[in-house]
């Protein structure tokens, strides 16, 4: 008796509706190797152990950042983007940077201190001038 799942080697029909349109792939389950692998004659899962292996044993080479996670980091933090610029530039919201830099800093990416802070007292400066600013800091000490 065959597995929940496990391909059963039965050709699968299309509906009488849909003959000579579209034709129908064969449907994988999770514990079967991608067509691309098997070639390679590895599977997903010895692919997975042999990384969980690697990760043990030189973690400094890991995290694994996704392709928008370094972006977003490289203009953040290389570049000296704001949020919102790279949100534009990229063409995604700004919940979305946010995530992905949160993402990146929690997976042990370095961070410079005092980053924001800095930036935001000089787009302050920028917005309403000097004066305003030596006013607002002789009231607060």
């Amino acid at each position: 008796m065959n597995k929940p799942g496990a391909p059963t080697g039965k050709k699968y029909a299309a509906p009488a509706s849909m003959k000579g349109t579209v034709p129908m792939l064969p449907r994988y389950s999770s514990n079967v190797t991608p067509p691309k692998l098997k070639p390679l004659g590895i599977s997903s899962r010895a692919i997975n152990k042999a990384l969980e292996a690697v990760k043990r044993v030189l973690p400094q080479y890991f995290p694994l950042l996704t392709k928008l996670e370094i972006k977003c980091y490289h203009f953040y933090t290389g570049d000296g983007w704001k949020v919102q610029e790279i949100a534009e530039y990229m063409e995604i919201s700004i919940d979305s940077v946010q995530n992905a830099l949160r993402r990146a800093k929690n997976k042990g990416m370095w961070w410079p201190k005092g980053l924001g802070r800095r930036k935001s007292w000089d787009d302050l400066k920028e917005k309403y001038g000097e004066e305003w600013l030596a006013k607002i800091t002789r009231e607060k000490f």
